[in-house]
């Protein structure tokens, strides 16, 4: 397969769905491409400027629109990466310039059928939609993968139907990474107003510099993650909505959850419901109605804060092998309920695996059950957790504490 040139850019204020493919140096166009069924040659354009590599879109009545442009042959004919459906002639046409939107029903298939591995998608401007994106190109770990991301932090991607904004079901999502994108829905109905639902995929989903949801705009998850979903989800802030994270049912081992902010949610910070081992890792949950951190299943909880969640900080539940699922180095502070609440199972017996956490302030005390060399503050350690502050101050039997027994998130 021939390497595309360079990005796809979407630019809703400059660009054109009906004048430009998104890729190519040149902006070539008109109405008189010709296509023959199961060939991969496109006759009747212009290749003035076009180069292998760039991107040709075909307006077909059906099937395949885009493919990477394999050869110049002629002056008015290519021949792609891919073959065409139908035998058509006096169809629009284009080679680069930039797309305008996302929702456009042709531009929709640069996420699903005609998307090829190491495609990156990047958007100048914001995008709404009026219904989901469905990820179903396919491109599995042989492959590069897809990059849907934002020029720069934060684009937004706002839904404005009561809907996922992108879904990805049944093995068929590939490989995606996601950046310094922004997820909202601006539909007065939350019930599926997720930003992705991930369902029965062997492929990793990563998520680096994103922010999911805001104040006004709300959504229900964040991520939703289903049965094998495999995730990575690294420096992003989940805010305002029912759920930052919630896995259910399996997900798949090895997804981690790094260096994130997730704050003001309905219930949980994290949900992890039954499931295979996974990480959370000096992370930040903060004023959410349930817990910070709220795992049944296998996890590992180390080096983050939970602070002022109303039921508690972390819950922890033992299932499948509990001697997995581990609570260390986290600060537990303000909580409603214990810092730490992790319970007994008949089949899996005593989770005993929290040790070296920090407390204060905590209603119904530092931990139920397991509780190893614990560190009691007798200070609030943040220099203005309200104001989201939550550097380490130099209050005697606070931060000072912490800091004189070298206690740094994720430090040894």
């Amino acid at each position: 397969m021939t390497a595309p040139n360079g990005t796809i850019l979407f630019n809703n204020s400059t660009g054109s769905d009906t004048t430009a493919s998104g890729l190519g140096a040149a902006n070539v166009y008109g109405t008189g491409a010709s296509t023959t069924g199961a060939s991969a040659v496109v006759t009747g354009i212009s290749t003035t400027g076009v180069s292998a590599g760039d991107l040709l879109w075909v307006q077909s009545s059906s099937g395949r629109q885009f493919s990477i442009i394999a050869t110049v042959d002629s002056s008015t004919q290519v021949t792609c990466d891919d073959t065409f459906d139908n035998t058509e002639s006096g169809r629009t046409w284009a080679i680069g310039g930039k797309r305008a939107t996302f929702d456009n029903a042709d531009s929709r298939r640069l996420f699903g059928d005609d998307c090829a591995a190491g495609f990156v998608i990047e958007t100048e401007t914001d995008q709404s939609l009026t219904s989901t994106i469905l990820l179903s190109h396919n491109k599995g770990a042989a492959n590069e993968g897809v990059t849907i991301r934002g020029s720069s932090a934060h684009k937004t991607i706002n839904q404005t139907v009561n809907d996922e904004i992108f879904d990805c079901a049944n093995w068929a999502g590939g490989k995606n990474t996601f950046r310094y994108l922004k997820f909202t829905n601006t539909n007065a109905s939350k019930g599926n107003a997720n930003a992705i639902r991930i369902a029965n995929q062997a492929e990793t989903f990563t998520f680096k510099n994103c922010i999911f949801g805001d104040a006004t705009n709300t959504l229900r998850y964040g991520i939703y993650a289903l049965s094998w979903a495999r995730t990575v989800v690294h420096q992003c802030l989940f805010t305002d909505s029912e759920i930052g994270y919630y896995a259910y049912w399996n997900p798949t081992g090895n997804s981690s959850f790094t260096e994130c902010v997730v704050r003001n949610m309905s219930s949980h910070g994290y949900y992890q419901a039954s499931g295979e081992q996974n990480t959370v890792v000096n992370s930040v949950f903060h004023n959410c109605a349930g817990y910070g951190v709220y795992i049944t299943g296998e996890g590992q909880v180390i080096g983050c804060i939970c602070y002022s969640n109303t039921s508690g900080g972390i819950y922890l539940s033992p299932a499948y092998g509990n001697e997995s699922t581990m609570a260390a180095r986290n600060i537990l502070v303000s909580n409603g309920g214990y810092g730490i609440h992790s319970l007994t199972s008949a089949t899996y017996g005593d989770l005993d695996n929290v040790f070296d956490n920090a407390y204060f302030n905590n209603t119904s005390g530092q931990a139920l059950k397991a509780n190893i060399d614990p560190i009691t503050l007798t200070a609030d350690p943040f220099v203005s957790a309200a104001n989201g502050n939550f550097n380490l101050n130099d209050f005697p039997g606070g931060g000072n504490l912490l800091r004189a027994k070298y206690y740094e998130l994720g430090g040894n």
